[in-house]
């Protein structure tokens, strides 16, 4: 439905945060104790299984779905990320590839559906989470809706979300992958300047 994201019939609102791994030193998680504070979803860079790096604490698919039961398990949906590790090149890393000179290859659409056939059934999946700022890096809008079209004929059920970093600049370019999703997040950072300004200021 275009107008909200319902779950069994009922509008649902995610009350969530963001993490870079699940692990909380040790075997704790941190969805066990934000579950217990009332947070119902979780984005946390990676969903599919990290390259062999346990601090993301997914280092195969059996980890991946662990987590998803867990997360299952306390009541917390997940948003799944497909950003990390698929969408944006790993050779060209966080300044993605047009800032450092090399062509973005597209990504492994192979490894999207094979995902999306893996997960799509789980009862911790709340949304597909395609890709994280591509308008900051000049991302190939034309990848964002390749990819978004694949997800959309494997699974009918669950929106497809992305984050973009350019939603308050007047030449922002997020509008170029707008439509290849649902659910539209914005990373509007209210505190500008360098961290040793914030630091004084507190």
């Amino acid at each position: 439905r275009r107008n909200g994201v319902f779950i069994d019939g009922a509008p649902y609102c995610p009350v969530g945060y963001c993490n870079h791994a699940h692990l909380l030193g040790g075997k704790g998680r941190s969805y066990d104790i934000e579950a217990a504070e009332g947070f119902s979803s979780i984005f946390i860079y990676r969903g599919l299984p990290g390259q062999n790096e346990g601090r993301w604490g997914n280092e195969s698919w059996p980890d991946t779905m662990a987590f998803l039961d867990r997360a299952a398990a306390v009541g917390v949906r997940v948003l799944f990320d497909f950003s990390q590790n698929v969408m944006l090149p790993p050779m060209c890393g966080i300044d993605r590839c047009s800032k450092v000179g090399k062509p973005t290859p597209e990504p492994p659409y192979d490894v999207i559906r094979d995902a999306v056939r893996r997960v799509k059934d789980h009862p911790a999946l709340l949304s597909w989470y395609l890709i994280d700022e591509p308008d900051g890096g000049d991302y190939p809008p034309a990848y964002v809706h390749a990819a978004a079209q694949i997800i959309r004929e494997l699974d009918q059920k669950h929106p497809i979300t992305a984050c973009f970093d350019t939603t308050n600049r007047p030449d922002g370019t997020w509008q170029r992958y707008a439509d290849a999703v649902d659910v539209l997040l914005a990373d509007i950072y209210p505190i500008s300047g360098s961290s040793e300004a914030c630091l004084r200021s507190n």
